[in-house]
């Protein structure tokens, strides 16, 4: 009896756990779509409608091999991790989340991350965003050690591979 109440009470956790991350589509009254959001991974953009952008953008990206390699020997010196805060109704995300999806397949040493799918207000529900003062998207911010090091704001300056490659650079 005790086993079969364990069991049942590990698939609820487990069920919640899932529902509680996974993110929602809604329809932006803003913008005129239908938008993902909270929190989401690759997988979502990489089906129904938000595939029509994200694969051919990620598919036809060309990344820079040598600063690959040396982003790849940078990230093994550290615990890194990156906050994505993205809205899938924004030309600037639709570019650039599939280019970062793109090296993070590439890197050997690829740091945690955590992605969050925004509404027009650059907001989502039970998540409060004001600490991250995010005023445009697609927003990166790198942290090293739980501390922030830096941040791709919307469009990189040279390529996404070199503005990671300068923050990281900068705090080793």
């Amino acid at each position: 009896m005790k086993s079969r109440l364990l069991i049942l009470l590990l698939f609820i956790v487990t069920c919640y756990s899932v529902v509680a991350q996974t993110a929602k589509e809604v329809q932006d009254t803003v913008h005129h779509q239908t938008i993902l959001l909270g929190a989401i991974s690759d997988i979502e953009l990489s089906q129904g409608d938000y595939a029509d952008w994200f694969i051919p953008e990620k598919d036809n990206y060309e990344l820079n091999q040598d600063l690959v390699s040396r982003l790849n020997s940078i990230l093994s010196e550290g615990e890194y991790k990156i906050k994505i805060f993205l809205a899938t109704w924004c030309s600037d995300s639709r570019e650039q989340v599939p280019r970062f999806f793109k090296l993070y397949v590439a890197l050997a040493n690829a740091p945690e991350y955590e992605m969050y799918a925004l509404d027009a207000k650059k907001h989502m529900p039970d998540f409060d965003t004001n600490p991250y003062a995010i005023d445009r998207v697609p927003i990166f911010i790198i942290y090293k050690d739980d501390t922030e090091v830096g941040r791709i704001i919307e469009t990189p300056k040279d390529s996404f591979e070199q503005d990671l490659l300068t923050i990281l650079e900068a705090v080793n």
